[in-house]
């Protein structure tokens, strides 16, 4: 975490760009102000973080049990809850347990037998051990509460219409 780099999104070198306003990064302030309150280990980097604009250093939170506010959470910021796991079983039942459903990872697998049972879990895409950027491109099953950009390109079409501009 302390060789992340915040800054310009554009910047082929930025790893996490600004918080796009100031409400947003005041929610996600009140996120980290729970997560310390209820007990929980955090753990913010200390990289640089410039002067000019909305930011929030990169933040772990561990020692989170399944009734802790943050674990449900869509927090929209440089946050992560991480929570171990002893079976298979438990995993899936921690990742169902939230009212969303988009995509999820895991990042630990000893075994494929995570592979087999994947599709246990009620989300729209799921990582192991990776994720990539694509997932815009992709249509996806709408599962839970998932906002409004799970069917991908495909979701623009009604809203587009060809316009032919000779010049």
């Amino acid at each position: 975490m302390e060789n992340l780099i915040l800054g310009d999104p554009l910047d082929k070198n930025t790893d996490i760009g600004a918080i796009n306003s100031k409400p947003q990064l005041e929610k996600i302030q009140m996120y980290l102000d729970i997560g310390v309150d209820e007990g929980s280990k955090i753990y913010q980097s200390t990289c640089a973080i410039p002067k000019k604009g909305f930011w929030c250093a990169p933040t772990l939170f561990t020692d989170m049990s399944q009734s802790h506010r943050l674990v449900p959470e869509e927090i929209f910021g440089p946050v992560l809850v991480i929570q171990t796991f002893r079976t298979i079983d438990e995993v899936i039942a921690k990742a169902n347990n939230t009212p969303y459903g988009l995509s999820g990872g895991v990042w630990q697998i000893k075994d494929q037998k995570f592979s087999k049972k994947s599709k246990d879990i009620r989300a729209g895409v799921i990582w192991a051990k990776h994720s990539i950027s694509l997932i815009q491109l992709l249509p996806l099953e709408v599962i839970k509460k998932v906002g409004w950009a799970v069917k991908g390109l495909e979701g623009l079409l009604p809203y587009v219409s060809s316009i032919n501009n000779p010049r």
